[in-house]
C-alpha cells in the first residue's frame, strides 16, 4: 500500500482507520468477527469498509443457506450504519459464478476483474462493471494493467 502512497500505518496510529486481521475462523467464530468489524465501524465512525477477502472470511461456513443468511445479515447492519462496503470475492478460474452466487443479488454495483493467458501465454486482464445500481455505465470490456500508480484501465 506504501507503494501507491497509502500510509495506513499512520492512518492507524491516527486512529482514522483500522486494519483487523480475520483469520479464517471456525464456523462458531463468525459472530466473533461480526462483531469485531461492527464495533471498529461504531469506534470510528466509519462511512467506508472493506472486507477482503469475503471468501476467505465465509470459509468456515459449510452450507450456502449459511452464506446467504450472513450475507443479509450484514447487509442490513451496514446499511442502516449507512456504511459504503467494498466486499472482494474470489472467483475459481472460468467459472462463471461470483463469490458464493448469492452476492449479486444485494450488491449495488459490480466490477468483474478477470485474468487468463492469451494464445500467445501472456497474462491478460479485463475488468467489466457487471452492474451499477442507478447509474449509467460502460458496459465495454476494458483492458487494465497494475502500475506502481495503481489501476490503469487501458485504451
Amino acid at each position: 500500500m506504501l507503494r501507491f502512497g497509502w500510509d495506513f500505518d499512520r492512518l492507524d496510529r491516527e486512529q482514522r482507520c483500522i486494519i483487523l486481521d480475520l483469520s479464517t475462523a471456525k464456523e462458531a467464530g463468525i459472530q466473533k468477527h461480526l462483531d469485531e468489524i461492527l464495533g471498529a465501524i461504531s469506534s470510528l465512525g466509519a462511512k467506508r469498509l472493506v472486507i477482503d477477502s469475503f471468501t476467505a472470511f465465509t470459509m468456515a461456513l459449510k452450507e450456502p443457506i449459511n452464506i446467504r443468511h450472513l450475507i443479509h445479515l450484514l447487509y442490513r447492519f451496514l446499511k442502516n450504519l449507512g456504511c459504503t462496503t467494498i466486499i472482494v470475492t474470489d472467483t475459481p478460474w472460468s467459472s462463471e459464478r461470483i463469490g458464493s452466487g448469492v452476492e449479486e443479488f444485494i450488491a449495488d454495483s459490480i466490477i468483474l476483474m478477470q485474468s487468463r493467458f492469451n494464445e500467445k501465454r501472456q497474462l491478460e486482464r479485463t475488468l467489466r462493471m457487471l452492474k451499477m445500481r442507478s447509474t449509467d455505465h460502460s458496459q465495454k470490456v476494458h483492458d487494465y494493467k497494475i502500475t506502481s500508480k495503481g489501476i490503469e484501465i487501458l485504451p
